[in-house]
């Protein structure tokens, strides 16, 4: 009886999901970007994959960081967006090379060589 509800046209909201310390879904704020939303779900984890990180926005699009040197490009975020932190690759490459080098001083020393 005379109350009025108001339906938005589009979502008011930026959800953060994935290596963040406190997945959540938070209010678009035309002011914020993408490492101040991260920021407001606790930073990025420590097994966070800051350089794959993107972003899905409420059309269906896609925009993935870009990573150029050390400077990171992270994308826009709009009303209706989710941000997507993966899991971050393990470094195994080094771990590699240091057990190929071992197994080389030991097949020499097993070789006599």
């Amino acid at each position: 009886e005379g109350d009025i509800l108001n339906v938005p046209k589009e979502l008011q909201t930026v959800r953060l999901r994935g290596e963040v310390l406190y997945p959540t879904t938070t209010r678009y704020d035309v002011s914020r970007g993408f490492r101040n939303y991260v920021s407001s779900a606790g930073g990025f984890s420590d097994q966070a994959g800051r350089k794959k990180s993107y972003v899905i926005y409420a059309n269906g699009n896609v925009r993935r960081t870009r990573s150029v040197l050390w400077i990171k490009d992270y994308p826009s975020v709009e009303p209706g967006a989710e941000i997507i932190v993966p899991v971050a690759a393990p470094r195994t490459l080094y771990l590699t090379i240091l057990s190929q080098n071992s197994n080389l001083r030991r097949d020499s020393r097993i070789n006599g060589r």
